[in-house]
């Protein structure tokens, strides 16, 4: 990535300086935007970093909340569906009408799609995975695993942040240790 944002920063200068270009850079840097996009969904599922409203999450009863996540889970794993189907969608058309670029590199459209497609699946099955452990737990009434699917507060973040220091060995400057 920050060989492509030299580049990037490269082909901006030439162009702008030298009136010369680098040709097709921006082509490729689309290309990793949609691909590390679609990583960075599965990623944020994951370590629940997706965003919610924390100060109206946190003063919902329990029942609430656990609805909440049910709702937020639902719509992302619509969300990914929908996403995969559309990408599968545009991928077929690329192949079936043997689709280029209109850059300097005339790249095959099937190359980047099915990149992007594969690199979207993992987040389409993690949440899917997701949703089907929610309800299974809600089902159970197992709030162990429920608590997992809640939304990250700021005491989650601030434990998920002091225990990476533990692990690095470090500690809190003493400045802020009395804070």
């Amino acid at each position: 990535m920050c060989l492509l944002s030299g580049l990037v920063v490269a082909e901006v200068l030439l162009r702008k300086i030298f009136l010369v270009s680098l040709q097709g850079i921006d082509e490729l840097s689309g290309y990793v935007l949609a691909t590390t996009a679609s990583l960075a969904f599965f990623l944020a599922l994951a370590d629940r970093a997706h965003m919610r409203i924390d100060i109206l999450y946190a003063r919902m009863p329990a029942t609430l909340r656990r609805a909440s996540d049910g709702i937020a889970l639902l719509s992302v794993a619509a969300s990914a569906c929908m996403l995969v189907t559309m990408g599968w969608i545009t991928f077929a058309e690329s192949r079936e009408f043997n689709s280029l670029s209109q850059t300097p590199w005339a790249t095959p459209m099937v190359i980047p799609q099915s990149i992007w497609l594969i690199s979207l699946l993992p987040f389409m099955g993690l949440s899917i995975l997701s949703l089907f452990r929610w309800t299974g737990a809600l089902l159970r009434g197992d709030r162990a695993v429920l608590s997992e699917f809640h939304a990250k507060g700021s005491d989650d973040e601030l434990m998920d942040q002091l225990r990476a220091l533990d692990e690095r060995g470090e500690s809190l400057p003493r400045s802020k240790q009395g804070a």
